[in-house]
């Protein structure tokens, strides 16, 4: 009868390991799980924040294309009336 009870104990021990490091790979998956949404969480800031970069980028890139515009229409509109007065 010894001979089984200590294989019984020997299987508890056993067990009690396995349910140790159970418990430690779950602790581990966890911590990577809540590393992964917080990595989610900051890339959609960062997405967000490109987005929001390339709108003003597209904002400023019309005013400079209008005010070229203007620019080069008040350049013609000096030119002629230059040339009216050298007239």
């Amino acid at each position: 009868m010894e001979p089984l009870e200590n294989q019984v104990e020997l299987l508890k021990k056993e067990l009690q390991e396995a349910q140790w490091y159970l418990g430690e790979e779950r602790s581990r998956k966890e911590q990577a799980e809540n590393k992964v949404r917080e990595l989610e969480h900051r890339c959609a800031d960062l997405e967000q924040q490109v987005h929001h970069l390339r709108s003003h980028g597209a904002n400023l890139q019309k005013e400079l294309q209008d005010t070229q515009w203007y620019l080069g229409e008040e350049r013609a509109r000096r030119q002629f009336l230059e040339s009216q007065a050298g007239h």
